[in-house]
């Protein structure tokens, strides 16, 4: 009989890249071909799959909930506020009192898809939650044959949630930006390091800056021109030992100027890889002490379940609670190139 427990276990060191005590002489790939082989076990033939379905839920439903606000925050801790909230709780952030506080609108998302916009009058934002999904579609022969097996499809699920999750953060950001006005909002045909320095100071007013930025913007941004280097008379500038080092370690600087600098994740919305989540050549800057711009909360546990289409055809699908919302004031900005 299956260790479920044990699966659990193995299952989320998986979903983390991690190697659990009783594998330290071996590699991640091992533990993930050991959680492959469980699951077989488990649910590897149709008969096994209705006998033991249920099981093999809750334990995605334990991993994708260990990992996904995890990697969530990764992304956007330095500027969000995540909170998890039980099922039926309702979801809410209390506002810190501040610089911004006579000029806070904030915008949320509805479970229509509307994003509404409000003036804040009071020191508490509620977040209602709305459903996201994603699924997974099973071939049961291409499974049957070791083509594609259980720790694919709840990878391919956790990616889908993710995506979504990227969504719906990025409409608020674009929903709240429609609100910045004045120096906070800049719009450009082409990279100009001032414009950034200029955001930059602004926000230092209000808190530690940081640029968050899509890759196309990073890219943009090329070799900074503060050096003793004699290129720097040209106006081509060279990049700094530390960041050519980043360069070849992560694939761009970490810092401008003292500013800690974050790409966003490339997610795409489609099968061809043509649309992308962060699409476009843009930068935002945030505060990250104070009060956090982007509100995150996520309610309840994740669900798992299946469903047999018309043509016998099945998917495994997941469903996740959650809000999010954007206070505006003039406490961040954003620089778009056209």
């Amino acid at each position: 009989m299956a260790d479920i427990k044990a699966i659990k276990d193995l299952a989320l060191h998986a979903a983390k890249k991690t190697v659990p005590v009783e594998f330290a002489s071996q590699t991640v790939a091992d533990v993930n071909e050991a959680l492959r082989s469980e699951l077989r076990e488990l649910c590897g033939t149709y008969d096994l799959y209705r006998r033991n379905k249920y099981d093999l839920f809750e334990i995605m439903q334990e991993t994708m909930d260990a990992v996904v606000p995890a990697q969530v925050m990764q992304v956007i801790a330095n500027f969000a506020e995540v909170k998890n909230y039980a099922n039926g709780q309702k979801p809410s952030f209390k506002l810190k009192k501040g610089k911004i506080r006579a000029r806070k609108f904030a915008t949320r998302a509805t479970a229509s898809g509307v994003y509404e916009t409000f003036r804040l009058d009071t020191d508490v934002i509620e977040v209602p939650t709305f459903t996201i999904g994603d699924a997974a579609y099973i071939d049961f022969e291409r499974f049957l044959s070791g083509d594609e097996d259980w720790a694919d499809y709840m990878e391919a699920l956790m990616d889908g949630i993710l995506h979504r999750i990227y969504t719906e953060i990025f409409n608020e950001l674009m929903n709240g930006a429609a609100l910045l006005g004045g120096n906070n909002k800049t719009e450009a045909n082409s990279y100009d390091k001032k414009d950034l320095l200029d955001l930059i100071k602004i926000v230092k007013a209000y808190g530690e800056p940081v640029i968050v930025a899509s890759a196309e913007y990073i890219a943009s941004m090329g070799p900074d021109d503060v050096t003793t280097n004699s290129a720097a008379v040209t106006g081509k500038g060279v990049y700094a030992d530390e960041d050519i080092n980043n360069i070849h370690k992560y694939g761009r600087p970490l810092s401008f100027r003292g500013t800690q600098l974050i790409e966003l994740p490339v997610s795409y919305e489609d099968e061809t890889n043509t649309k992308e989540v962060f699409g476009g050549n843009f930068a935002f800057v945030f505060p990250t002490n104070g009060e956090k711009v982007v509100k995150v909360a996520f309610e309840g546990q994740t669900i798992v379940d299946d469903w047999t289409n018309r043509d016998r055809s099945m998917e495994i699908q997941a469903y996740k609670k959650m809000g999010t919302a954007i206070v505006t004031g003039n406490n961040w900005g954003m620089i778009t190139i056209k």
